[in-house]
C-alpha cells in the first residue's frame, strides 16, 4: 500500500499542471514543461487510493467485509485502468521499438516516448496492485476460514 500511495503522488505531480489550468491558476514553470493533457484511466486510477482506507481498516481490525471492499475497489479502479492504459499505450511502445527515433507519430515528451515513460509506471503500478490483490485474497480467505473454526468449537 506504500508503493500505491507512491505512485498515487507520482500522478498528482503529473496532474497538477492540469489542475491548476482548470482552476486558472499560471505557474509559468509548470507551462514551459508541456506535460501532456491527463487521459481518463489517470483519473480513474486516481480514485483508487479511497479504498486504501478500507484496506488500511480490514488489516487492523480483521475484518473481510472492508478487505472485500479494498480488493473490489482496488481492482475495478486500480488494476482495470492499468490495464487499459497499457493497451492503449501499445501501439506506440511497439512501434518505438521496432524503429527507435526514427518512427514518426509517437507522442515525445522531453524527448521521450510517452508510451515507454508511461509503461515504466504501468510495470510498477500492475505488481503493485497484483500483489496487493493477491495478499488481499488471502487474508480474506484466512480470516473466513477463522470464523468458521470458531463458529465449530
Amino acid at each position: 500500500m506504500l508503493l500505491h500511495f507512491f505512485l498515487f503522488l507520482a500522478m498528482c505531480a503529473k496532474l497538477a499542471e492540469d489542475v491548476l489550468d482548470r482552476l486558472d491558476i499560471f505557474i509559468l514553470e509548470l507551462e514551459e514543461l508541456y506535460i501532456p493533457k491527463p487521459l481518463l484511466w489517470e483519473w480513474v486510477w486516481l480514485a483508487s487510493l479511497v479504498f486504501m482506507l478500507p484496506g488500511l481498516t480490514a488489516v487492523r481490525r480483521n475484518r473481510a467485509s472492508s478487505m472485500k471492499v479494498y480488493v473490489g475497489g482496488t481492482f475495478l479502479f486500480g488494476l482495470c485502468p492499468v490495464i487499459g492504459a497499457a493497451v492503449y499505450f501499445f501501439r506506440d511502445l511497439y512501434a518505438f521499438v521496432q524503429h527507435g527515433h526514427a518512427v514518426e507519430n509517437v507522442e515525445l515528451w522531453q524527448g521521450y516516448p510517452v508510451a515507454v515513460l508511461w509503461y515504466a509506471f504501468l510495470t510498477v503500478a500492475f505488481q503493485a496492485h497484483m500483489f496487493s490483490l493477491y495478499f488481499g485474497v488471502r487474508l480474506i480467505l484466512a480470516w473466513q476460514r477463522g470464523t468458521v473454526v470458531k463458529k465449530a468449537k
